[in-house]
């Protein structure tokens, strides 16, 4: 005889029966120009903000004109969407913007590259093509400071990370040699470069890591260990600090892990025989790294399966230290772009991108217009539990989401050119502009009806429910109402039966998990 505990979870996700994720509100935001999201963070009073860049002068949302070509725009929104206060910041000429971070003191950080000369909000002339531009901002989006950080080739910011210290840790790609603020010489194409710099903006230190061709640098983390770990894509063969050569001659996934004193512990080369382009990494609860992107790479090197349409989505799981633990090919018969993944706090994964497929290969649903966002939840093992098409009848194109872990949901932002269609509400306001989606109440299952081993009786029932599955030793049990929410009860079960004896009259669903293996079904309480 064994005993299992039913375990109240309060505020669990819903949409029990298979269906779409409920959208609790999308929001079009933009100008008559091309408005284009690159970053967003959820913020302490339960809102969003959101870095993109603009064309657009004053018309629709925006309250302020272009100062020169590209300007970084910057939008908070409340709980509900509404834009609470933005701001257009640039310069004279192109300022591209790439990541934003909420800071502890409830003010922004935020940056990307810029052309720009002194002009507007720019206090810095350029040291070469492009430089990074990092600016504070306060609570109300007022520029506290700006700082440009370059040497006189082209470097292109893609991330930006609070650090532990109070400072900020800058990654992205660099061509410059030994100039301006860049103290190490260029290894070949680009590099990584990640740069250091305190509360106010300074140069702490910075690091430049790399082979004989082209190392594009996307993500980096400091780690639980107080190193830091980068992440990105590179066509480098041995030379400079890569160790492995560049699979088939092509660009593939690069991992870099530093040691707290900036010293390379490792490194690691995962791809297949095609091209791999990283968009996304971060470190999961049992210490590994997950790790998105897209590849079209047929099963090859570190890829265990065949391309699917053009370009799939590519996710990939490592162990802390870089060796892949599984990987997935996920996509349809067209084109499948993006890839971000994250972790949720129940050791699930979600991955958000966009694509043109329709139904076909691991594609349930037919495309709504010509990209449409691709929201997927994987197992801990990279199986898929959940996905949804979401978009209108135009581009729909998403590479980033963040995830309230206190309320379960998600928010989703791209760029649209789509109008009233499909899940879109509201209709384009000119070029891209801004698309927003809320999820909410997003359950990582589906309801397995046709497994016909689990059998579920006295079905409809009034006392007790049993269950019949062969050689099923439960590690986990839970029960759901019909609108996802985990039952706040705690029962001890003996054998396989369940006392349903105070739930009110309605259908429920029960999920049982063991050995990894999950499956949920319906029953009846009379």
């Amino acid at each position: 005889m064994y005993k299992v505990i039913l375990f109240a979870f309060l505020g669990i996700c819903s949409s029990i029966f298979g269906q779409n994720p409920q959208i609790i509100w999308d929001n079009t935001i933009g100008g008559t120009g091309a408005d284009t999201a690159r970053s967003m963070d959820q913020t302490s009073d339960g809102g969003i903000v959101i870095l993109g860049e603009s064309l657009s002068p004053i018309s629709g949302d925006k309250t302020e004109g272009n100062i020169g070509d590209f300007d970084y725009w910057v939008v908070k929104l409340d709980v509900n969407g509404a834009i609470q206060w933005q701001n257009t910041i640039g310069g004279s000429i192109s300022d591209r913007a790439r990541s934003i971070k909420q800071t502890p003191d409830g003010g922004y950080i935020i940056g990307g590259y810029s052309a720009s000369f002194i002009s507007g909000d720019k206090t810095e002339d350029p040291i070469g093509a492009n430089d990074y531009w990092i600016l504070k901002l306060d609570s109300t989006g007022t520029v506290q400071w700006d700082n440009t950080i370059g040497g006189t080739g082209s470097d292109t910011l893609f991330s930006i990370e609070l650090t532990s210290d109070g400072g900020y840790l800058l990654g992205g790609s660099s061509e410059s040699g030994i100039s301006g603020d860049k103290t190490e010489p260029n290894r070949g194409g680009d590099d990584y470069w990640i740069v250091k710099i305190d509360g106010n903006g300074s140069i702490i230190w910075d690091k430049t890591i790399g082979g004989s061709s082209n190392d594009d640098l996307i993500a980096l983390k400091e780690t639980i260990d107080g190193g830091y770990l980068l992440a990105g894509h590179s066509n480098s063969n041995i030379s400079g600090e890569k160790t492995e050569n560049s699979i088939n001659g092509s660009r593939d996934y690069w991992l870099v892990k530093l040691d707290s004193n900036l010293a390379i512990q490792w490194d690691e080369t995962i791809g297949g025989n095609g091209g791999e382009e990283m968009t996304s990494m971060v470190q999961t609860s049992d210490g590994g790294y997950l790790i998105g992107g897209n590849s079209n790479s047929n099963s090859s090197a570190d890829k265990t399966e065949d391309v699917i349409g053009v370009v799939d989505y590519w996710i990939v799981k490592t162990d802390g230290v870089g060796n892949v633990e599984w990987d997935n090919t996920i996509g349809g018969n067209l084109i499948e772009f993006g890839g971000n993944a994250l972790e949720t706090t129940d050791g699930n994964y979600v991955v958000l991108g966009h694509s043109q497929s329709g139904i076909s290969g691991d594609k349930t649903e037919n495309s709504l217009g010509s990209y449409d966002y691709w929201f997927l939840i994987l197992n801990s093992n990279g199986s898929i539990l959940y996905q949804d098409t979401i978009g209108g009848d135009q581009v729909d194109s998403n590479f980033f989401m963040d995830y309230s872990q206190q309320g379960e949901s998600f928010y989703i932002v791209g760029s649209s050119f789509s109008n009233i269609s499909g899940d879109k509400t509201e209709d384009n306001i000119g070029g891209t502009d801004f698309w927003i989606v809320k999820l909410d109440n997003v359950l990582n299952i589906a309801i397995q009806e046709f497994r016909n081993d689990l059998t579920l009786f006295p079905n409809p029932g009034k006392d007790f429910l049993v269950w019949n599955y062969p050689e099923m030793n439960i590690e986990q049990l839970k029960v759901f109402d019909i609108h996802g929410k985990q039952l706040n009860l705690i029962s001890e079960i003996s054998e396989n039966r369940l006392d349903i004896s105070r739930l009110a009259s309605g259908v429920y669903v029960i999920q049982l998990t063991s050995e990894g293996t999950t499956i949920t079904k319906k029953f009846i309480k009379e």
